[in-house]
């Protein structure tokens, strides 16, 4: 209850699926939202003589299909490490 109307129970189904290929360079996913429709918001408000329900629908269902490929070796370079280690020398000296 909010106030003077009640808001009824609302929820949603989703599920989603991933795939890595190509020795995990690349992934393919795939997500449902909202499978069965039931993310709506319904509330209903009786005072005195006032009786009214709201019973408000969206598209809530949605498919998201996305493709990433991964570019480059996916090997990290340690660059700073021997830059630091060169200006420790020059400071110990």
């Amino acid at each position: 209850m909010q106030g003077l109307y009640h808001v009824r129970a609302n929820g949603s189904l989703n599920l989603g699926l991933k795939k890595q290929l190509w020795q995990e360079k690349a992934t393919l996913s795939l997500r449902l939202t909202d499978l069965f429709y039931t993310d709506q918001w319904r509330s209903y408000l009786r005072y005195r003589n006032v009786d009214m329900t709201w019973n408000n629908q969206y598209e809530s269902r949605k498919i998201l299909l996305s493709f990433t490929w991964k570019i480059g070796s996916g090997k990290v370079l340690n660059r700073h490490a021997a830059g630091s280690q060169e200006e420790e020398n020059r400071v110990s000296n």
